[in-house]
């Protein structure tokens, strides 16, 4: 990369890219040298306001010496799929800035859906945002930590039960029946477990205890 004075005074940066790369047809080198320039650029600026606001023209020069005809557009504009009026919001970099910081801005000139129109006005307003997310944020998580209460009351009453389903098989059918059941007992549900200690108590063999379970051995 070259910088060389222009006749006016300011300079201009020359910039020669891969000149050894380019021996046949690259459809990249539009976009490539489109990545060139934002370096350079960015480089040049080093996020300086000043600088960020003159910066100086870059001169891509391509040298090809490849056998194939060099058929890639010059222009990066021409690699974009689009109809003229989406072309011209893509020529020279150009953007579109719609304000919302103005007293009155005019949503509904921004979007038909609702939903983003309440969006925008609520960027507008960031102080209002972030107090509205900081009161949910605070919601979520008073009713989060009552579920957690209410599943930790769950889980401990659920386990109660299994302790008691498994002592009462030790007494009546032995530890063996204990060792075997044990896994099954824990993982079963409340409603399992509630039908297996009404069950227990007229059972004669361990079998009867699961009787009318899907899931019997």
């Amino acid at each position: 990369m070259f910088q060389a004075a222009l006749q006016d005074g300011r300079s201009a940066f020359i910039y020669t890219p891969l000149i050894e790369h380019k021996s046949w047809p690259d459809m990249g080198a539009p976009l490539q040298l489109m990545g060139y320039r934002h370096r350079i650029w960015s480089r040049y600026a080093q996020g300086e306001v000043e600088r960020l606001r003159k910066l100086p023209p870059i001169i891509t020069l391509l040298v090809y010496h490849g056998r194939p005809p060099w058929n890639v557009p010059t222009c990066l504009i021409d690699c974009i799929d689009a109809d003229e009026d989406l072309l011209a919001l893509q020529r020279d970099g150009r953007y579109t800035v719609k304000d919302l910081s103005g007293n009155a801005p005019a949503y509904e000139e921004f979007s038909n859906h609702p939903l983003l129109r309440a969006g925008l006005a609520a960027l507008a307003k960031p102080h209002l945002v972030e107090a509205l997310t900081m009161s949910l944020a605070q919601e979520w998580m008073d009713r989060g930590e009552a579920r957690g209460v209410q599943k930790g009351i769950q889980q401990g009453v659920q386990q109660g039960e299994a302790q008691t389903l498994l002592r009462l098989m030790e007494r009546k059918f032995g530890p063996q029946a204990r060792m075997h059941c044990q896994q099954r007992v824990q993982q079963a549900d409340e409603a399992q477990l509630l039908q297996w200690i009404d069950n227990i108590l007229t059972a004669e063999r361990l079998e009867d205890v699961f009787q009318n379970d899907a899931s019997l051995q």
